[in-house]
């Protein structure tokens, strides 16, 4: 088991005062910077900053965000929930751990792709076809910035 103990803190977000919602963070007392090629690896849709050594990813609406010594977790309904929400995620972290021999780590950076980069995928055609242009486009924008794993 890698992480065994930790100090919680729930709040509400700076950036929204009087919020309905919270955020979380989970202070670690041991450095998970090694797992993060192996959270890259196997979780859908997440990106990986090598160079800020983080890893980040988005589940069912939450912006997850993995450093060295913390755990965080944003968009929270109530403090029961930030609790159980950071409880899975440092269980993901030690069954992680206990996998990573069977794992091959990534340390490669992917991005989300942009609108604009989706917007350019589309076929090229003439005007008359804008509507369905615009239709892919955004499908395809809600299809890749919707949580996945």
């Amino acid at each position: 088991m890698l992480i065994e103990n930790y100090d919680l803190e729930v709040f509400t977000p700076p950036c929204d005062p009087g919020s309905e919602r919270y955020a979380a963070r989970a202070w670690l007392f041991v450095d998970i910077s090694e797992i993060l090629p192996y959270l890259n690896a196997t979780l859908r849709g997440a990106v990986y900053l090598p160079s800020a050594n983080a890893l980040t990813w988005k589940k069912g609406g939450h912006n997850i965000a993995f450093h060295a010594f913390e755990i965080a977790t944003s968009n929270v309904e109530d403090r029961d929930g930030a609790e159980k929400e950071l409880k899975g995620l440092i269980n993901l972290v030690n069954r992680t751990w206990e996998e990573c021999s069977e794992i091959t780590p990534d340390t490669t950076t992917r991005q989300r792709p942009t609108s604009m980069a989706i917007f350019k995928l589309l076929p090229q055609t003439n005007c008359k076809q804008w509507r369905t242009n615009l239709l892919y486009l955004c499908f395809e924008t809600c299809h890749c910035t919707k949580e996945s794993g």
